[in-house]
């Protein structure tokens, strides 16, 4: 996982990511 830039994510950004993490759960 990529360390958080400093700058707030977009919405955009954010809601990629938690459906990363919601895919990288599911695969467990």
């Amino acid at each position: 996982m990529r360390p958080r830039p400093p700058q707030r994510l977009s919405h955009s950004e954010f809601t990629r990511q938690v459906a990363q993490l919601q895919t990288l759960r599911n695969a467990l």
